[in-house]
């Protein structure tokens, strides 16, 4: 069961990213609300989640302090920010990250 979810996202399968806050998970469904699984990423407090246009999957991790990334297949592919407070993030269509930081400028 979500708790707090904060966040969605749809990548181009029709699956959808969850950031489940509260459960310091991202839940992934299917197009008709089938229940696929987790994103593995010993998250901490995730509060956005976006899908660039290359398909990767961007994940602010509040509380521990980064963007992790994953590729299409669901594997941590890179990560980015240190010491940041990302409430969010979105990715453009162009592939420019931009991190809602909530605590630093």
């Amino acid at each position: 069961m979500l708790n707090r979810p904060s966040d969605v996202a749809v990548d181009q399968s029709n699956r959808v990213f969850i950031a489940d806050t509260y459960n310091s998970t991202v839940q992934i469904f299917s197009s008709t609300g089938s229940f696929i699984g987790l994103l593995n990423g010993n998250f901490s407090f995730p509060r956005g989640v976006d899908i660039g246009p290359d398909g990767r999957i961007y994940v602010a991790d509040t509380n521990n302090g980064i963007v992790k990334i994953f590729n299409q297949n669901l594997s941590l592919n890179s990560q980015i920010g240190e010491n940041i407070t990302a409430v969010d993030v979105v990715v453009s269509l162009s592939g420019i990250v931009y991190i809602d930081d909530s605590i630093n400028s």
